[in-house]
């Protein structure tokens, strides 16, 4: 649980300083949800679809997190790189899982993104929403719902986190045949 809770502080710290970086105009876009200026930049403009920013965060990682489908699907089939990792070790497909967005999730696994990939610290997307959703990681989830001023229902959460994980089983119990 220690290592979950250092990932998730990790988390905390790189959207701040994610939100620090409105200057580059693609991770703007992605975080204001406009799936037009997205396009624009990368078919018209030759933005690099697989640029980071100085967190090590993707397009696709602030799509995941934020849950912006559209976007994030645009990415994938532009072929976006969906392995890479940001400075914490944490790929986008950790991302949905650890918010628990379930469609996020499910579009992410139409294109085979990864889940089993491990973090620096060893966990994996299915290893996030396997863990027990006790107080101190329904705690996690308060406090970055404070810090993004956002309430996370946590009945809701921990329902969508057992999609995800039947997500992730059903998805491997297809590729094992």
């Amino acid at each position: 649980m220690k290592k979950f809770l250092r990932l998730f502080l990790l988390l905390l710290l790189s959207i701040a300083l994610f939100r620090c970086e409105s200057q580059e105009s693609l991770f703007e876009a992605v975080e204001n949800n406009n799936l037009e200026k997205v396009t624009a930049l990368i078919l018209e403009e030759g933005e690099d679809i697989n640029q980071t920013s100085n967190t090590g965060d993707t397009a696709l990682h602030i799509a995941a997190f934020l849950g912006h489908l559209e976007i994030a699907k645009f990415l994938l089939e532009n072929e976006i790189d969906a392995s890479i990792i940001n400075n914490d070790g944490i790929d986008a497909m950790y991302l949905a899982a650890y918010v628990a967005n379930a469609t996020m999730v499910s579009i992410m696994l139409e294109f085979d993104v990864g889940f089993l990939n491990t973090t620096n610290d060893g966990l994996s997307a299915y290893d996030i929403v396997s863990i027990a959703f006790d107080d101190e990681l329904k705690q996690s989830y308060i406090d970055l719902g404070e810090f993004l001023d956002y309430e996370f229902n946590l009945l809701r959460v921990e329902l969508d986190r057992k999609i995800v994980k039947l997500l992730f089983d059903t998805y491997l119990e297809e590729n094992s045949k």
